[in-house]
């Protein structure tokens, strides 16, 4: 990214109230009542897979099967029907105070890097509706498979710095890294400083004591 000092963001949680992804797999089981019936069954099944570590990809593609499989509608006409319904009727917010603080890293000539578990190709059309210019984002990596869009490599936890420096970012110009998430602890440890967005007052000893270094807390609303 040119050599310039970079500020990390993620996105869920932290730019956004919402988790773009589950949202959005959510909106498309509830038009169908076959769907929403079948998530029901399978939901306990997906929760536990979806706790650990070495079963949790499997169980997001069963939420991802449910959801996607043999849609009748193009995907991309559903990803711009959501974002639609996502802004307007869902209750998604993107904290203005967020995008202010990105914009403002933008024009101190700070180059900008938006990394999050959204699948990328949902990820990079919010990201453009919501009018914000990073230099690169990074989202989950998905594949058709099964008539369906599932998941091939999850953008999370330490995958979202292996993603990154697979794409040639060097990891030394983060220089100030932002999340609202406990899984993020990777990214924020790379970061020379870290900002904490939206913890709880009860939880935010718990981060200080596993991250080094400058921590600043922010609440965006």
């Amino acid at each position: 990214m040119d050599g310039n000092e970079i500020a990390v963001f993620d996105f869920d949680g932290t730019l956004i109230s919402k988790d773009t992804g589950y949202e959005f797999n959510k909106w498309l089981i509830q038009q169908s009542l076959i769907r929403t019936s079948l998530m029901i069954l399978f939901f306990p099944l997906l929760l536990l897979l979806a706790s650990q570590a070495m079963t949790r990809r499997l169980g997001l593609n069963i939420g991802c099967f449910l959801a996607t499989a043999f849609q009748r509608r193009s995907l991309f006409k559903l990803r711009d029907d959501f974002i639609h319904y996502y802004f307007n009727e869902a209750g998604a917010v993107a904290y203005q105070a967020g995008l202010d603080e990105l914009r403002g890293h933008q024009k101190k000539g700070t180059a900008i890097l938006i990394v999050s578990g959204c699948p990328h190709w949902l990820l990079h059309a919010v990201v453009k509706y919501l009018d914000i210019h990073p230099e690169k984002i990074i989202g989950s990596h998905m594949k058709i498979k099964y008539g369906s869009v599932l998941l091939k490599e999850h953008c999370y936890h330490n995958n979202k710095l292996i993603m990154a420096k697979r794409l040639g970012i060097d990891l030394n110009q983060w220089a100030i890294g932002y999340s609202d998430s406990k899984a993020d602890m990777p990214l924020l440890s790379a970061c020379l400083t870290k900002v904490l967005v939206n913890i709880p007052l009860r939880k935010q000893q718990i981060f200080k004591n596993s991250l080094n270094g400058n921590i600043e807390m922010r609440t965006w609303t």
